[in-house]
């Protein structure tokens, strides 16, 4: 499977080692499933959201009067990404719900991030789908990122080794191209998540709502036309065209927009959902247009209790692999680095 930056994910993570298992378990190995994972990968990390002031058919009602467009809602989530990688610290909660190979998936964890200026970040995360218990463990100190999965009793560990990364992306020849390590902007955890959806979709429009009785903003992203012809190769000219495309020719597995919802007033993302419209036809955009009761949700994650500038208490962002032996994941995340550079370059460094 092709090694993906733009979104390192639990659904990434975790869906490669479960089609793995349905494999040993299944009698019938079909190539679909590996190409399903593959499709997986976009999903990142998803959540559900509550009904907006102004609507009363839910929190992400499209036809809401108080829409507001492109320009606005990708402003929006820019200052989400830039209130997350410069805030001081950053405790919260996770949890997840879906359905992943027709099974429920829940999930749950924590998530801390250190200053922004040391570049560390811990996530632990617990999951089950029907039988299958997971845990993804994800541990950055600034200077390794450690990944442990452990997936039907079968542990697998990743490092990658951020001094080489260092190293091998400064610019040469006096060349002003945009390198990750510069800031070390998205180099994982919630930056990277947020930077990942805003390499994959275009917010086409935001909504101010409610959560929990807090105003919010209700952001819906489309699909942007690279990643997408990856997945509908054989409608790319009708994508490049703008025309109507074929939406059923979309795996199940793959949303056709995505829904992030963030504070109003703090900035901070709270939810995010990955969903699939029933029956649309029409243009890239179309699926933002879908009332959400006609949409099925593929895949949600929450962040709550969520707490800013609280000390991180000693050694939380320490990893100790112990005896199991890690696969060196550094090369490929480099390349990854070098191959999104185009697409981050319009966030980064403008956000400071």
């Amino acid at each position: 499977m092709k090694y993906k930056l733009p979104i390192l994910t639990i659904a990434v993570l975790l869906a490669a080692g479960w089609a793995g298992w349905r494999a040993r378990h299944s009698e019938n190995r079909v190539d679909d499933e590996l190409a399903a994972v593959q499709e997986v990968a976009i999903l990142g990390q998803v959540a559900p959201t509550q009904g907006p002031d102004a609507a009363s058919d839910g929190a992400s009602s499209a036809t809401a009067a108080s829409d507001y467009g492109a320009g606005r809602a990708t402003a929006v989530l820019h200052e989400s990404i830039q209130m997350i990688e410069t805030c001081p610290s950053l405790h919260c909660r996770v949890r997840h719900r879906g359905r992943l190979y027709g099974e429920e998936l829940k999930g749950s964890g924590e998530y801390v991030q250190g200053p922004s200026r040391l570049h560390q970040f811990r996530l632990d995360l617990s999951l089950r789908a029907g039988d299958l218990a997971a845990r993804l463990v994800q541990v950055c100190d600034g200077r390794s990122m450690w990944t442990y999965r452990l997936i039907d009793d079968a542990p697998a560990l990743s490092h990658v080794d951020l001094r080489r990364v260092q190293d091998l992306t400064k610019p040469s020849d006096g060349q002003a191209t945009w390198y990750p390590w510069r800031d070390m902007s998205g180099i994982g955890g919630m930056p990277h998540l947020l930077r990942g959806l805003d390499e994959t979709f275009q917010f086409v429009r935001v909504s101010p709502g409610t959560l929990d009785g807090s105003p919010v903003w209700i952001l819906r992203g489309a699909w942007r036309p690279e990643p997408l012809k990856r997945l509908l190769g054989g409608q790319a000219a009708t994508i490049d065209d703008g025309g109507e495309i074929d939406w059923s020719e979309l795996s199940p597995h793959a949303p056709d927009h995505v829904v992030v919802v963030t504070g109003r007033d703090d900035r901070l993302p709270y939810r995010i959902e990955y969903r699939r419209s029933e029956g649309i036809a029409g243009t890239i955009a179309a699926p933002c247009a879908t009332a959400d009761d006609d949409t099925e949700m593929l895949l949600v994650m929450e962040f709550f209790r969520v707490r800013l500038g609280e000390e991180v208490a000693p050694g939380t962002f320490d990893y100790d692999p112990g005896n199991l032996p890690p696969s060196d994941h550094t090369e490929r995340y480099i390349t990854a680095l070098r191959d999104s550079a185009p697409r981050r370059s319009s966030v980064g460094p403008a956000l400071r």
